[in-house]
């Protein structure tokens, strides 16, 4: 219980094996929006660049942000999705 902090609603996500060289973020936001919202069926309200991974995603409850992070990685087509707190990167 307690209470939540601030942004509990938002995930790092980092996705692997990437090619090498430059990935197109348009290409990270399409794979991960296929993953979670046709594959999975979660709502999300954003996905962004992130430093510190390939993403941040805001999802529209925290406690699905926090079963994909208890159940990392997820196995997705030839890739492995990871996620963990907004501020554990």
């Amino acid at each position: 219980g307690g209470m939540r902090g601030r942004h509990s609603e938002v995930a790092i996500a980092t996705i692997e094996p990437l090619p090498a060289g430059e990935v197109s973020f348009t290409s990270i936001w399409e794979l991960l929006d296929d993953f979670l919202r046709h594959h999975r069926r979660i709502g999300v309200r954003a996905i962004q660049p992130c430093p510190y991974g390939q993403a941040f995603v805001r999802f529209q409850q925290f406690h699905v942000r926090d079963f994909l992070i208890e159940n990392s990685p997820h196995n997705y087509m030839n890739y492995h999705i990871s996620f963990k707190p907004h501020n554990k990167g």
